[in-house]
């Protein structure tokens, strides 16, 4: 075997033109698969890099009358889960949350999590500084404690270890550096570089409202207790939390999910499609080099012969050509791991969404992975020539016909060149759809205006801003001193801006005055926006009755509000939401008089059906974080300057975060499915390619094979169309029988693709038709190129030849 492999690798520097073509074409067909399992293996295969992982779960509340099946948690359950359980070691909740860090530089705006001191335990991580939150610093007064992230640590403060017990100023209150966490840890989120103790008074905790549910809570199992009685015991609790408060838990339940699970759900079926592209990528590619053996094995034919003759086995006699193969996938391999490298690194840049990213690199696993795909490759692609070359040794002798010796090696190329065709058809019409899909999502009306929309996202420090007195003040001059800055046409804040997963977007139940719980739509979820006068017209949104939000909506007014038309006709169906009251629990239960109408806005993303919203005039009902949304007085005006002005002419000490545009957080908001659709139609577009070379080899091997019978044909009389037809038929023939293959494959499998359209459906009657169109054009074209050659045979150079 070791001679063989040195005689092949002499033999492919030998023919280093056809050699390279087919190490390249190895090359993308490992190389995307490569790549792939990449990030499959890091985002999905790999445990979570925390001990005895298959013990954490999710924790989450759920309504399953609402279609809420994972949904946070209030934090007065989860102080009654952690109270009462027996199936967990602890429970640990976390709260999102921002800090502005002042005092160190530039002010800046810092990501952070506010959890309760159990929750590193729970994670099993400990602090490589220092130590982590104790249990008496989630009593208000003792939690001015953080534990900074490794990146916080390396860029702001320079990796100095004498951090620990350093003061400094968060939110405008000082706080002591307790401990630095581990590199890789970045867990609830990648962003995440802060955490501090979730703090309340034991006044405070009897005063939780237990319908706000913005909380995420993990857990770790106790060792030998199943995530099924698990289960069952927190259901349990939430049944006899619903009977004990009916009012803002009936109907409410729980679920667990592994930890792992929730971690990479979204991301595993993406991650599975993109496998199955690489794959049929691969398979094409794979057709395509074991056509070219064939070829290489029909011509060998004599040297086999030569080789049985002589007393060789069938081992012997298959090895040379299984040698070849085998070098061939070898070196394509380890081209395609250099590939994968630069493709990896490109996915992990633009796939901003991708859990576990951070995780993203070529490791032995990968190494493995390529080592075991280019032995399994080099074999499937020398089979079919091993074997067509020890039939024709076995069945001819030294010197046999040449225009049959190749019959069984031309039988087997079609039907892997119908292979070829069929998979490339299949992710041809699988990429349509999905680009069918994106177009139509980018087509649609997100029901406001995004050109020309400047963005800041800002969020107060609660020492300076903790009263709601102080921030209505802050906004109301930050829009004020917007107003009188030129340049400026519009300008609004907002507790969540569209499209954005910054800000408080959560939902609280409402019910309608005059209706018992549970009537008519009674104690079903709104979603709470808090914005400013103006902020309908600085969007662009519709208001379809009634009147805007106004200055006179103080805090001592009565309380108003505007809802969307999707609330006002599911509330009142068959009359008009305007002087109607309805009540959301906001301190307790607080009631609005609707005073206006709003359009529906697709908040939540293109692809989302707007939801029931409750806009509140910010004066009676502020956050913290607000969004600031500008509209200039015209397209190309520059408003960062003047918002940086405003913002620091009332604080200087007020960090600006996320400064951007309407359009990029719209473009954001759709990122993911753009990369998705780009990477299947680019696999797509190299299998079409792969798949029409195979058909040009194909038929020019036919063609070759074939030229005395042209050349009897021609002297006979045929003419320029019939020989024309003569070449195109053998190999259209299987091209026809692969489209037809591809079409039912397709038919079998876009039904996969349902979760990632949308607008089309899976069986899109445009794209059917004008894939296969499409790719048999193609495939004329490759057989038209060889057809050439047959016309202009010349009889007399053939027959002589014989």
């Amino acid at each position: 075997m070791l001679r063989d492999l040195r005689t092949s690798l002499r033999v492919l520097a030998r023919n280093r033109l056809p050699s390279l073509v087919v190490l390249v074409t190895l090359a993308l067909g490992i190389g995307s698969s490569a790549a792939i399992f990449t990030v499959l293996y890091a985002v999905v295969l790999r445990p979570l890099p925390f001990p005895e992982p298959d013990r954490l779960v999710a924790v989450w509340s759920t309504q399953l009358q609402e279609g809420i099946d994972r949904g946070p948690v209030s934090m007065a359950d989860y102080l009654d889960w952690r109270d009462a359980n027996h199936s967990f070691e602890a429970l640990a909740v976390i709260q999102d949350s921002g800090f502005a860090l002042t005092g160190e530089g530039e002010p800046e705006e810092i990501v952070a999590s506010l959890v309760s001191p159990d929750f590193f335990p729970v994670l099993g991580v400990a602090p490589v500084l220092g130590r982590a939150l104790l249990p008496e610093e989630e009593t208000p007064g003792r939690d001015r404690v953080v534990v900074l992230s490794h990146g916080l640590w390396q860029r702001r403060f320079g990796g100095d270890p004498e951090v620990i017990g350093r003061t400094l100023s968060f939110d405008g209150l000082l706080h002591e550096v307790v401990g630095v966490m581990p590199a890789g840890f970045r867990f609830p989120s990648p962003d995440v570089e802060l955490w501090t103790p979730l703090a309340f008074t034991a006044d405070q905790r009897k005063r939780l409202i237990r319908s706000r549910r913005i909380m995420r809570v993990v857990g770790r199992l106790r060792d030998g207790v199943s995530l099924p009685a698990a289960t069952a015991e927190m259901q349990a609790l939430a049944a006899g939390l619903a009977e004990r408060d009916p009012a803002t838990n009936e109907g409410w339940s729980v679920t667990l999910v592994p930890l792992h699970e929730q971690v990479v759900a979204e991301a595993r079926p993406l991650l599975l499609l993109l496998l199955a592209a690489t794959a049929a990528v691969l398979a094409v590619a794979g057709a395509n080099v074991s056509n070219l053996l064939l070829a290489r094995a029909v011509a060998r034919r004599r040297e086999l012969a030569v080789r049985t003759a002589l007393g060789a086995g069938f081992l012997a006699t298959v090895r040379p050509v299984l040698a070849e193969a085998l070098v061939l996938a070898s070196v394509g391999g380890l081209l395609g791991l250099g590939l994968a490298h630069g493709v990896t690194q490109g996915l992990a840049a633009l796939a901003h969404d991708l859990p576990r990213e951070e995780d993203v690199a070529i490791g032995p696993a990968v190494v493995l992975f390529v080592a075991a795909l280019s032995a399994i490759a080099g074999l499937s692609i020398g089979a079919p020539a091993a074997l067509v070359g020890w039939r024709n040794a076995r069945s001819r002798g030294a010197g046999g016909d040449r225009t049959t010796g190749g019959r069984s090696g031309r039988r087997l190329g079609g039907l892997l060149v119908g292979a070829e065709v069929a998979l490339a058809l299949a992710l041809a019409i699988g990429s349509g759809l999905l680009a069918k899909s994106f177009v139509r999502l980018a087509a649609e009306d997100p029901g406001f205006d995004t050109a020309g929309l400047d963005v800041a996202y800002l969020s107060l420090p609660r020492a300076r801003y903790g009263q709601q007195p102080q921030m209505v003040r802050f906004y109301e001059e930050l829009l004020d001193g917007l107003s009188k800055r030129p340049g400026i046409r519009r300008a609004a804040v907002t507790s969540a801006l569209p499209m954005s997963p910054v800000g408080y977007n959560f939902d609280l139940p409402y019910r309608v005055e005059g209706r018992p719980p549970g009537e008519d739509g009674n104690d079903s979820q709104v979603f709470l926006r808090s914005v400013s006068p103006d902020y309908f017209r600085t969007l662009g949104i519709p208001l379809l009755r009634g009147r805007d939000l106004g200055p006179r909506d103080r805090a001592s007014a009565p309380r108003v509000a505007v809802i969307n038309q999707t609330l006002a006709e599911r509330a009142w169906p068959e009359g008009s939401a305007i002087g109607e009251h309805l009540s959301i629990p906001l301190g307790g239960w607080s009631r609005y008089e609707i005073v206006g109408v709003a359009a529906d806005i697709r908040h939540h993303g293109l692809d989302q059906r707007p939801q029931p919203e409750i806009y509140l005039p910010f004066t009676q009902y502020a956050f913290l974080e607000m969004t600031l949304v500008v509209r200039p007085q015209g397209p190309g005006v520059e408003t960062a300057d003047a918002i940086e002005a405003a913002v620091w002419a009332i604080d200087p000490r007020q960090p600006i975060s996320g400064l951007t545009t309407m359009e990029a957080v719209l473009d954001a908001s759709v990122l993911q499915r753009r990369l998705n659709t780009r990477v299947i139609v680019l696999f797509s577009v190299v299998a079409a390619i792969l798949a029409a070379l195979g058909i040009y080899g194909m038929a020019a091997y036919q063609v070759g094979q074939r030229a005395r019978e042209y050349g009897v044909r021609k002297a006979l009389g045929a003419g320029r169309w019939e020989l024309v037809r003569a070449a195109l038929a053998p190999t259209m023939a299987w091209v026809i029988g692969g489209l037809l293959l591809g079409v039912a494959i397709a038919l079998a499998s876009t039904r996969l693709l349902d979760r990632f359209l949308y607008g089309v459906s899976s069986l899109d009657p445009i794209v059917f038709a004008a894939a296969p169109i499409g790719l048999a054009a193609v495939a004329l074209l490759g057989c038209l190129l060889p057809a050439r050659h047959a016309v202009r045979v010349d009889p007399a150079a053939v027959l002589r030849d014989e």
